[in-house]
């Protein structure tokens, strides 16, 4: 999948319509970290993370490094607002995208967890 506006190929895709509760929604930034850690042998015999053998990335010198976005989208039909719903996801699933401020140039790394 490609993310149509950006064109950048997508591993994970959570559609909500503001039904279920924000911890819920969040528990599964857990899902994607755990998956995002396991480590295969790809056809190269070298182990690299799992998730490279299913989405490939711009070729650089940091390319084991990156890991795909994950989307969420959130629907604004259930009973909560999807703005609030966004905000309290993003705020319980911070440890997972936060990152910190990185050497080169003061840009802004999220560390994978």
């Amino acid at each position: 999948m490609i993310a149509p506006a950006d064109d950048v190929p997508l591993l994970f895709v959570e559609v909500g319509n503001c039904t279920e509760e924000a911890a819920l929604i969040a528990a599964k930034s857990d899902e994607c970290a755990w998956f995002f850690q396991r480590k295969e042998r790809g056809t190269d015999g070298i182990e690299k993370p799992r998730c490279r053998t299913r989405w490939s990335a711009p070729a650089w010198e940091g390319y084991e490094r990156v890991r795909p976005p994950v989307l969420l989208v959130f629907h604004p039909v259930g009973k909560h607002s999807a703005r609030s719903r966004r905000a309290k996801v993003a705020d319980l699933a911070r440890p997972h995208w936060q990152g910190g401020w990185g050497r080169e140039g003061g840009f802004h790394v999220r560390q994978h967890t």
